[in-house]
């Protein structure tokens, strides 16, 4: 018997049968946004990731630091008073209200009158200065950075009248500090809080500041944020020019620190809502200070007038680059568009404008320098390139303004690499640490300036 296979075929119309054009452009379009989301999930998940880890590095830290304090404190037993109420320095450094810690504030800053002083430079620049023990003498404790700046600068007392200093410089290895020696050693000074003494995370303080116009003294309150093994962090509301007051320990009216710097906050979204979100002020700790090296003022002035020429040769460099890099960075347009890649255009479109906000803060600053130095010939040049290359709106590759520009760059390579002494080996440690920091920058601006001049002979 034979058998059949019947085989049966649908046939359905060919709307039907395949997908429309317009719904598989719909499908890539949606794709294309899940695969933007997703990305942008990835990248919030890693910023997070960051937060944290930066957050537990933190706590750790903190924890060595609290473990390394105990175990001191075990092992000086008596260290601690065993009655707090015993104490009145602990009593009227820990006030209960607003009024009893203005009070004491009040009475830090009228004790501090014979112990400030102020340091002023040609031009009216001031800085805050405070007398303080080393080795059993008194000294003048400054900001290294400010006398390094200026140079020459007088010692004036709060009632107007001159401090004479000796020629004699104590530089604490490895501190932004000097210790200036006034030629009476019996001034009154502050005392130093010491090692064993030293206060706890969230202890009071007070820094305290004079008046440029004034003469008058005040205080900015705080707490300490942070007890590192060289620095203290501190929650007072600080400014870079305040660097060189003394912090005080509003329990014992002890120093405790110097101002040294301050760290810009963070701007980007992983630190919302850390400490890295706002700007940052740390104090040198002066407990810590165990070695001074002795050296004299006029050789400090020459070791810095040496460091500031170098480092004048490599901002003349980085300024004349900047200004025809981010000149050239503008002439690069916007990113294009396509109806099907709508969610990557704006996204382009947002990094394009992040960038070019940047490259206007960076040019602003660099402005600012050239128009400091007009007559440099490197600076004469770059500017004249941009001007160019601003009117052309492009640069060919190897016309006319490509060999320019390599050109210039050739002249900012000869500039850097100008033979100079080298008397590194004679700098103090504060200048030694100077010195490596400006070559290190100039040797990161020889190797870009050989890296634009590289198509010369190719």
């Amino acid at each position: 018997m034979k058998k059949h296979l019947i085989i049966c075929l649908a046939i359905f119309p060919a709307s039907e049968a395949l997908p429309q054009a317009g719904d598989g452009q719909e499908t890539l379009s949606e794709l294309t946004d899940r695969r933007s989301a997703l990305l942008k999930e990835e990248r919030s998940l890693a910023q997070q990731i960051a937060m944290f880890e930066e957050q537990s590095k933190a706590q750790v830290e903190q924890l060595a630091l609290l473990k390394e304090r105990l175990d001191f404190l075990n092992a000086t037993p008596g260290t601690l008073p065993q009655d707090p109420d015993a104490s009145p320095a602990s009593k009227a450094g820990d006030p209960s209200d607003d009024a009893a810690s203005g009070q004491r504030q009040n009475e830090l800053i009228s004790g501090c009158v014979d112990r400030m002083v102020i340091l002023e430079a040609k031009g009216g620049r001031i800085s805050t200065a405070f007398l303080g023990p080393q080795e059993g003498k008194a000294r003048i404790f400054a900001s290294a950075p400010w006398v390094a700046e200026v140079g020459n600068f007088s010692v004036t007392a709060l009632n107007g009248s001159a401090v004479p200093i000796a020629q004699g410089l104590s530089c604490p290895v490895g501190a932004e500090l000097l210790g200036l020696h006034p030629e009476t050693q019996d001034l009154p000074h502050f005392d130093l809080a010491p090692e064993n003494g030293f206060p706890a995370v969230g202890a009071r303080i007070l820094v305290v500041l004079v008046d440029a116009k004034s003469k008058r003294l005040s205080g900015v309150g705080g707490t300490i944020r942070g007890i590192g093994p060289d620095a203290l962090e501190l929650d007072a509301e600080l400014t870079p020019e305040m660097g060189g007051a003394p912090v005080l320990d509003m329990a014992t009216g002890k120093v405790i620190g110097i101002v040294a710097h301050q760290i810009a906050g963070v701007a980007d979204d992983w630190a919302v809502g850390t400490r890295h979100e706002g700007s940052r002020n740390f104090a040198l700790r002066l407990d810590r200070i165990k070695e001074w090296e002795t050296s004299d003022l006029g050789r400090f002035a020459k070791e810095a007038t040496y460091i500031k020429g170098i480092n004048r040769r490599s901002q003349l460099a980085w300024t004349a680059h900047t200004l025809m890099d981010s000149e050239l960075e503008h002439t690069r347009g916007r990113p294009s568009s396509s109806p099907s890649t709508h969610s990557t255009y704006r996204q382009r479109l947002r990094e394009w404008q992040e960038k070019q906000a940047k490259i206007e803060k960076v040019k602003a600053v660099a402005t600012d320098y050239a128009d400091k130095h007009p007559s440099d010939l490197q600076i004469k040049k770059a500017r004249s390139w941009a001007a160019e290359i601003k009117e052309a709106r492009y640069m060919r590759p190897g016309g006319e303004l490509e060999l320019k520009r390599t050109g210039i760059y050739q002249l900012i390579l000869a500039d850097l690499k100008k033979k100079e002494p080298d008397l590194s080996a004679h700098l103090s440690t504060y200048h030694k640490n100077q010195y490596q920091a400006a070559m290190k920058n100039r040797l990161h601006l020889i190797e870009m300036a050989s890296g634009k001049t590289s198509r010369i002979g190719q």
